[in-house]
C-alpha cells in the first residue's frame, strides 16, 4: 500500500473531504507510487539539488479541486526536503499566512490507529 501510494491517497482523500468539502472516492486521483523509482532518477534529482518524495495534493484548479499522488522532486528550500524514512509532513498553503509545514517521526502502528480513533470520533460526533 506504502510503496503503490495507496496508503498516501487514502490520507489525501480522508483530508480533502474533510477539509475541502469535496466527495472524492479513489478513483477521482492519480495515484503513482515510488515502485518504478530507479537509483538513477535518486542520482538525478540530487545531482539537481533536490529530493524526491512521494507527495499526496489537494489542489485547486479551474475553479475545482483536483487530488493526486506522485513523486515530484523538492528543493532543498522545501519544507519536507529533510523528512526521511518513514517521517511524514504536511505543507498548508493559506492566503493570509503563507505556507504553514507540520513534520513528525517515524510511525508507529499504535500512533496510526489512536489517530483513526480520533478521526472516527470527530466524524460521528459531527453527525
Amino acid at each position: 500500500m506504502d510503496i503503490d501510494g495507496w496508503d498516501t491517497a487514502c490520507k489525501v482523500l480522508l483530508l480533502a473531504n474533510a477539509s475541502a468539502g469535496t466527495e472524492f472516492v479513489l478513483d477521482d486521483l492519480e495515484v503513482e507510487g515510488i515502485r518504478a523509482v530507479a537509483a538513477k532518477d535518486l542520482a538525478a534529482a540530487r545531482a539537481e539539488g533536490n529530493a524526491l518524495k512521494l507527495l499526496g495534493r489537494l489542489y485547486e484548479e479551474g475553479g475545482r479541486f483536483k487530488a493526486d499522488v506522485k513523486v515530484q522532486a523538492v528543493p532543498s528550500s522545501h519544507p519536507l526536503f529533510r523528512l526521511t524514512g518513514t517521517n511524514k509532513g504536511i505543507v498548508f498553503r493559506t492566503d493570509t499566512m503563507g505556507s504553514i509545514a507540520v513534520t513528525d517521526g517515524k510511525s508507529d502502528p499504535r500512533g496510526t490507529a489512536a489517530a483513526v480513533l480520533k478521526d472516527l470520533i470527530n466524524i460521528y460526533r459531527d453527525r
